[in-house]
């Protein structure tokens, strides 16, 4: 899309014209949260077209796998792609030195799914706009 990353001109804005793009901000993010979800759509994750030119779900291109049967399971998958990246990180080693790791890998097992069964919210499906944040790298433009 044409135009400028906000991160790149937003400190040299006036505060009418920070006014105005939060504004619009806040006007899309709430027409993501007001938005209501095809029946088509079934998992967690991406979404694309099929071939009946209907909105489905799919893997997230961003994270490279889903789509997931429920928000729990993505919460879990992305924690455990996290953590195998650690293992490859030179400096945290996977954070196995003095049972880091153990606690991280115990609370996937157990604290993930009990932290979910108290939360109401876990069947609800919402879009999300994985691109907005104050990131100097992000790539929203206006």
């Amino acid at each position: 899309m044409p135009g400028a990353p906000v991160d790149e001109t937003y400190d040299s804005m006036s505060l009418e014209e920070k006014k105005g793009i939060l504004s619009q901000m806040a006007s899309f993010l709430k027409a993501l949260q007001d938005f209501q979800i095809p029946q088509s759509i079934q998992r967690y994750g991406g979404v694309t077209f099929d071939a009946n030119s209907q909105i489905v779900s799919t893997a997230m291109t961003s994270v490279g796998s889903g789509p997931w049967a429920s928000y729990e399971d993505y919460f879990t998958d992305r924690l455990q792609r996290g953590l195998q990246r650690a293992d490859s990180n030179p400096y945290i080693k996977g954070w196995h030195a003095n049972g880091v790791r153990k606690r991280l890998d115990a609370f996937v097992a157990s604290g993930i799914p009990a932290q979910f069964k108290a939360l109401e919210s876990k069947l609800d499906m919402s879009i999300v706009h994985a691109d907005f944040s104050k990131s100097r790298s992000s790539s929203r433009r206006l």
